[in-house]
């Protein structure tokens, strides 16, 4: 019987194509392995802090480039070193988690843990072989290798041949939001 106003609101945000939020600081860490046998060894992790500047953090860090090389001695060896990126595995040994710069990244790294396990909640994001004396770098941009608040990724390693690969190098880099 009387008059009545309808009001609304609306918003959308749409994309065709490609995303690429390489935004935000960029970080780098870095290992060097002076032995890796045929057991599964973890080289570097990456932590999102749950706490950053005394207050809950809610940031994430996408890994953007990761690069393993190798020095077998003799190329003529055939120590070849199988690599493994994780998500969530359990980490294992003096873990120690340090911060890459308390003052600007809420990403604490790991080097010191000597081993690792998977469970339910472990993603394997990516492997690859690196052949003696030699190295790869992956470009990630478009794999979206997110960590969020808790979450770690996991560089890990073990030789292909039942010899142990001498010197490893790892190294990666991310951007923080």
């Amino acid at each position: 019987a009387s008059n009545v106003t309808v009001k609304g609101a609306s918003a959308g945000i749409f994309n065709e194509g490609l995303v690429i939020r390489n935004i935000g600081t960029s970080f780098a860490a870095e290992v060097s392995k002076l032995s890796v046998s045929n057991t599964l060894t973890p080289l570097l992790s990456l932590r999102a802090n749950r706490v950053y500047n005394n207050q809950s953090c809610y940031g994430e860090f996408e890994v953007f480039n990761i690069s393993v090389g190798t020095d077998t001695g003799n190329a003529s060896t055939g120590k070849i070193l199988q690599v493994f990126v994780y998500k969530n595995a359990t980490l294992a040994g003096p873990v120690n988690f340090q911060h890459n710069d308390s003052t600007r990244s809420l990403v604490a790294t790991d080097t010191a843990a000597t081993s690792l396990s998977t469970n339910s909640k472990t993603q394997l994001l990516k492997a690859f072989i690196v052949a003696a004396n030699n190295s790869v770098t992956l470009k990630l941009n478009e794999e979206n290798f997110f960590g969020t608040s808790g979450d770690v990724i996991t560089i890990a390693a073990k030789s292909g041949t039942n010899q142990a690969v001498d010197t490893v190098l790892a190294s990666v880099s991310w951007f923080e939001d």
